[in-house]
């Protein structure tokens, strides 16, 4: 009896705490072009990604319930990011920049089943404006608490492969400075 339980629990404990983890984000480079040719970028427009959660609860004096909602627009991250690395966002192409400009498109290509929920995959295409040859594309799974989160992650982590940004780390601050 009790190496059934001892069995049970450590099958119980595999189940929770999962096996799986998000993919690898894989990048397919133009040989012959590289991001550092552009100065200026404009992203087609997304829609912004919507996340809900609630719970209900009943404590006997009552039933109470809460939710949050999260919203994320793939715009946003992806200018946000571009602007921090001293890329010059535009409204429209403008044929006089044109052989300076990027033109990024996002788009979700799948979701699948990770752990206790599921991780969505984005894929993200960086044109020329002037030739609309292909510079490079990428696709990553992202995993958070809603799908909102979902895709924030994942463009993050597109995005970070491709201009080869590496796991941040907190710098420790040297001892005897104090701000």
């Amino acid at each position: 009896m009790k190496n059934k339980t001892v069995i049970l629990i450590i099958a119980i404990a595999s189940i929770l705490s999962g096996c799986g983890s998000v993919k690898p984000t894989t990048i397919n480079r133009n040989p012959s072009d590289d991001l550092k040719n552009y100065t200026y970028f404009f992203v087609n427009p997304t829609g912004s990604k919507n996340s809900s959660t609630g719970i209900v609860t009943n404590n006997g004096y009552g039933v109470f319930g809460a939710t949050t909602t999260t919203s994320t627009d793939p715009i946003d991250i992806i200018s946000g990011y571009l602007m921090k690395l001293g890329y010059v966002r535009i409204a429209e192409i403008d044929e006089k920049i044109s052989d300076k400009t990027l033109v990024i498109s996002y788009g979700e290509t799948g979701k699948r089943e990770l752990n206790l929920g599921y991780a969505t995959e984005v894929t993200m295409q960086f044109t020329s404006a002037a030739s609309h040859a292909l510079v490079c594309s990428v696709t990553g799974e992202g995993q958070g608490d809603t799908e909102a989160d979902n895709v924030r992650i994942a463009i993050t982590r597109c995005l970070d492969t491709v201009f080869g940004v590496t796991e941040k780390k907190e710098q420790p601050i040297p001892r005897g400075r104090q701000f």
